[in-house]
């Protein structure tokens, strides 16, 4: 564009801008914008997934939402709940958020269901609970996207050994009940 440099994003990106004050790089998701004066920045935001985050590596990123805007600082992520409509700033360890962009996939202290989500996007796998409560079991640690999906599973079934996580894979359907 003539007044500024607009994307509209959906899935997850990571972004290396070079400052332009005279035409400010935009990033549109949802009612979110990411006004972004020289940076780099990782942006998830999945339709079907209830929270969108920003997490800022480097520079600067000022996220406008309704009347409201949120200055991000280095090291830190602003992350949305699309359900409650609330959103919270932490601190966090911008490199392991961003490990995917070199084939790792890095989780902490996520739920089964979340973990499977992120495992279904790396490995165009779909995974179906035939145990609801399994949803909520969490997990810590990290998988490379060239791992095969049965270790994978071995090691989830090892780390759950109280609730005895069972998974059975049919093709590219993972049952876990």
């Amino acid at each position: 564009g003539k007044d500024n440099r607009p994307v509209n994003i959906k899935g997850e990106a990571y972004f290396e801008v070079h400052s332009d004050i005279e035409k400010p790089f935009l990033v549109h998701n949802g009612a979110f914008t990411y006004r972004v004066t020289g940076t780099s920045f990782n942006v998830s935001a999945f339709d079907n997934e209830h929270e969108t985050s920003i997490a800022l590596l480097e520079g600067g990123v000022t996220i406008e939402f309704g009347k409201q805007a949120e200055r991000l600082h280095p090291g830190e992520k602003f992350t949305f709940n699309k359900n409650t409509g609330k959103y919270r700033r932490e601190q966090i360890n911008v490199n392991r958020l961003t490990s995917w962009r070199t084939g790792e996939i890095t989780f902490n202290n996520i739920s089964l269901e979340e973990l499977t989500r992120k495992l279904e996007r790396s490995f165009n796998v779909t995974f179906i609970f035939q145990n609801e409560k399994l949803k909520n079991e969490t997990f810590s640690g990290s998988f490379h996207n060239y791992d095969p999906m049965e270790t994978i599973l071995e090691v989830l079934k090892i780390s759950t050994p109280q609730t005895e996580l069972q998974c059975t894979m049919v093709n590219d359907t993972i049952y876990i009940k």
